[in-house]
């Protein structure tokens, strides 16, 4: 048992090394690099106009707007408004209050952080820019699948949801936790018998 114990510390200790230099090191990039990474969705703020109007666009990965694209707001997995772009790819959303939401069009999902005016950090945008993935004209990803691409394109990409899971502070602490109490709980298990 105490083999067990052993080889059970060794990897939650792995891992949760891993989780929290993974947090560490996301926390640490320059906005600009956060982007960059494969699967890593990053958080844009942005300030709402007066009445809590969200303005934007969708653009298309060539920069050209994507007219009669459909576009949903949504917040903790509910959907918030919906709307579709204007000719140049230009939205607008009225009634919407701060908070985090995730907004999807053209493939694309990124999460934003939405300010009432006077409430947003300096690094708050005016408008939001959503870039969607693939040939939007034909509705493909890159890689020809319907919704799939697998580029990332300014942050919005495949698989964020998990690894903003797995390298939540909350989770890390979870496994940080668990890596020390299992094996005390075990050892005092097997001092007792």
């Amino acid at each position: 048992m105490r083999t067990v114990c052993r080889v059970w510390t060794k990897a939650l200790v792995v891992v949760s090394g891993i989780l929290v230099a993974s947090n560490l090191a996301y926390g640490q990039l320059p906005q600009g690099q956060q982007n960059n990474l494969p699967g890593v969705a990053t958080c844009v703020d942005v300030v709402l106009a007066p009445g809590g109007v969200l303005r934007g666009q969708v653009q298309s990965g060539q920069a050209a707007p994507c007219g009669a694209m459909e576009l949903v707001l949504m917040q903790v997995g509910k959907e918030s408004a919906r709307t579709t772009t204007d000719r140049n790819g230009m939205f607008e959303l009225n009634g919407v209050r701060g908070g985090a939401y995730a907004v999807s069009a053209g493939g694309a999902t990124m999460d934003v952080r939405l300010w009432s005016e006077g409430t947003a950090p300096p690094s708050a945008r005016d408008s939001l820019m959503v870039i969607a993935r693939g040939d939007v004209s034909r509705g493909q990803g890159s890689d020809g699948l319907q919704g799939q691409g697998s580029d990332v394109t300014r942050g919005q990409g495949p698989g964020g949801t998990f690894w903003r899971t797995v390298t939540n502070p909350w989770v890390s602490a979870g496994l940080i936790g668990a890596a020390i109490a299992v094996p005390i709980a075990l050892n005092n298990n097997d001092s007792g018998s």
